[in-house]
């Protein structure tokens, strides 16, 4: 009986774009102003980008209320005052330290999903880049903000409700997961602009295409 023919593998996971050169390094202000030109209609998607972090990061604190029995009294979504959003709630029995984590906890799952997710899209395509940003820079980028207000010790801020007198714990394994983030941040944005930028051009065009309209 013949042997069967051999299969192809499947391409490992962020492989490199077949023939595509390789990235470049450092920064050149022509190449990532070419990419802000090109990609200008991203801009329209800063604001509801912003604010879907803003629903996602309260529905994850009124999830924890939820799945531990607990009541949520008033939920904000949307910007009001000094603040982004908020959850009010009550019930005996909840651990008001799992609300208070619950969004870096969710954000750091998702992101985990996003290592996943951008190499699922074709290489430099429109899925790929908003997969990059949805399931990878905004998680980093509200759990930065989530870590950064813990180690200068802002009171009433979600890590710091729960962690402050344990903060040096919190930040050196905030540590250990952005070392793994160095790591993979290059592999993802090299798929997602297909080799066109480097790696420090890429996060500061798309940084730049979420944060400029907040400005204007």
């Amino acid at each position: 009986m013949d042997d069967a023919p051999p299969t192809t593998p499947p391409p490992a996971l962020l492989s490199p774009v077949p023939g595509a050169p390789p990235a470049p390094r450092g920064v050149s202000a022509r190449r990532v102003g070419r990419f802000l030109l090109a990609h200008w209609p991203w801009l329209l998607l800063a604001v509801p980008v912003g604010l879907l972090g803003t629903v996602v990061h309260e529905l994850f604190h009124a999830l924890a209320v939820w799945l531990q029995g607990g009541t949520v009294l008033d939920l904000k979504i949307l910007p009001s005052g000094n603040t982004l959003g908020h959850v009010l709630w009550e019930g005996q029995g909840v651990n008001g330290r799992l609300v208070s984590v619950a969004p870096t906890v969710g954000w750091l799952v998702l992101s985990l999903v996003g290592l996943r997710l951008v190499g699922r899209f074709r290489a430099g395509g429109a899925g790929a880049k908003l997969a990059l940003v949805l399931a990878w820079l905004l998680p980093l980028g509200d759990t930065s903000l989530s870590l950064s207000r813990l180690a200068l010790g802002v009171p009433h801020a979600d890590l710091s409700r729960a962690f402050l007198d344990e903060r040096a714990v919190v930040l050196a394994a905030a540590a250990v997961f952005y070392a793994v983030a160095c790591v993979s941040t290059p592999r993802l944005v090299r798929h997602a602009t297909a080799g066109a930028l480097s790696t420090a051009e890429s996060v500061l065009g798309f940084v730049a295409l979420m944060a400029v309209p907040w400005f204007i």
